[in-house]
Formats: structure tokens, C-alpha cells, sequence
């Protein structure tokens, strides 16, 4: 479930690379129970979805959403970011990449004292000296480990672990690129 076309067309890709029959659906994390029918032993919550819920009501929907659809003891997996380092080192450029003349250069932007980020990426199309240019962005909400675990155990979700990313390796606030929170309904 993802509310990107363009995310769900490049994981149909990957999907039938590796043989794994998956049903797509194109739609917000809010409308998370009209799609997934009840209950189930797994939420997967990855690749830094949880930050495009910008709001707190909407984050707390959420977050009930997927305890609702968890049978008792499913379990609920979140992998996002590790906010907590990007805001402690308010670096704002993230990778420049070049391949023939095509450049992309990913930054942030913070915003409201850190409330706010803006992920942007720029693209530079070279050719024969000259620039073109065009720029996406996207404004995310920069959950930390304590604002996930805080949610988790207001919906009722237990023994929340948290790791440095899906290999399940130490979480290091300051080093880790990545978090992963596991609970339990």
C-alpha cells in the first residue's frame, strides 16, 4: 500500500523479480482498514512511509488503524529514517549521484525548528554545456525513536524493541542511518 503510483509501479518491478505474487493498493495510510482485511499476524510499516503522516491526528489514526487490523500477538514493524541523527546533525545535503549527464542531488531543508523537514531532489540534465533542471519535493514529519515508541504503547502495542534497520542490528541514535521498531499487539 503506498499512495505513490510511481512507488507501487517500481515495486510491482521488484516483486516479479523475485517471483512473490503481492497485491498492490494505491492509497493513503489512513484508509489503511478499508483495504486489508482483519485480522492479520503482521504489519509491515517500510522504507520511511510514516513520515509523509504529517499530522498528529493523523499519525494517532494511523497508529490505531494497525492495531486494530493485528490479530493478539501480531506483531507491527515501522523502519524509517533515523530522524534523531539527521536533526542532531542538520546536514542538508544527502548524496550527490551522477550518471552520464544526468545529476541528482538529494538535500534537506528544516524546517519550523525541526518539526518539519523538506526532502528535496534536484535533477541536472547536461547537454552540450548547457543545464536543464527540475526539482521534487516532499515535506516529511521527522518521527523519532521515542515519538514511535510513544505511539506504540498508546495503542496498546507491547515490547517494543528497536534496531538500527531491518537486519536487525543495534540502534545508535547517533550513528544509525536507519530505525526499526517492533511490537507486539
Amino acid at each position: 500500500m503506498d499512495i505513490s503510483p510511481g512507488m507501487l509501479a517500481k515495486a510491482r518491478e521488484n516483486a516479479e523479480r523475485a517471483d512473490v505474487s503481492v497485491t498492490w493498493i494505491t492509497a493513503p495510510l489512513q484508509q489503511f482498514s478499508r483495504h486489508v482485511a482483519s485480522p492479520v499476524d503482521l504489519v509491515l510499516c517500510l522504507g520511511n512511509t510514516l513520515p509523509h503522516v504529517l499530522t498528529e491526528a493523523d499519525a494517532d489514526f494511523v497508529f490505531a488503524e494497525f492495531s486494530r487490523a493485528l490479530a493478539p500477538g501480531g506483531r507491527l514493524v515501522v523502519q524509517l529514517l533515523n530522524y534523531e541523527r539527521i536533526l542532531a546533525r542538520q546536514e542538508r545535503v544527502v548524496s550527490v549521484d551522477r550518471s552520464g549527464d544526468v545529476e541528482h542531488v538529494r538535500f534537506y531543508d528544516f524546517l519550523l525548528g525541526g518539526e518539519r523537514v523538506r526532502f528535496n531532489i534536484l535533477t541536472l540534465h547536461w547537454h552540450a554545456g548547457a543545464c536543464r533542471h527540475e526539482m521534487r519535493s516532499v515535506e516529511l514529519r521527522p518521527y523519532t525513536r521515542a515519538d514511535v515508541a510513544d505511539r506504540l504503547a498508546a495503542h496498546g502495542f507491547v515490547g517494543i524493541e528497536a534496531y538500527g534497520g531491518l537486519d536487525f542490528s543495534a540502534f545508535d541514535p547517533a550513528e544509525s542511518e536507519t530505525l526499526m521498531l517492533v511490537g507486539r499487539r
